[in-house]
């Protein structure tokens, strides 16, 4: 199972004379030579894997998919209209510097009382 973006099909083509190639995917950067692909994002349906891989290739796409731990996947949680908090997440390291944009824009909209929490890595160009 491969999760990286620093990757090549020569890779995947060595990788797949040994054993099975799983490819976890969000950006659909390249078609690579793999058995199985996996996006579990809101809009992996929306993207176009099934016209670019050949059918040979398992897609797996969908939020169905996500790895969360049972106890988050079935919690029943009360809710409430108020947001108190909103979480900002676009990746380990935010490939392409969209999380000040983000937040700038959810503050100009934001009441002051509304707590913003922003996830990042120390690989983030704009971790600061």
């Amino acid at each position: 199972m491969v999760d990286s973006y620093d990757v090549s099909n020569e890779f995947f083509h060595v990788l797949k004379e040994i054993c099975k190639v799983v490819l976890i995917e969000d950006i659909l950067y390249d078609v690579y030579d793999v058995d199985a692909l996996i996006n579990y994002n809101i809009y992996a349906s929306k993207m176009d894997y099934k016209k670019k891989y050949p059918n040979s290739t398992k897609l797996i796409l969908g939020m169905d998919y996500a790895p969360v731990r049972p106890e988050y996947s079935t919690s029943v949680r009360k809710h409430s209209d108020e947001i108190n908090t909103i979480l900002v997440s676009t990746g380990d390291s935010d490939l392409y510097e969209i999380a000040p944009g983000i937040v700038d824009s959810l503050l100009d909209v934001i009441d002051d009382n509304v707590r913003l929490r922003v996830i990042t890595s120390k690989n983030s160009p704009t971790r600061d």
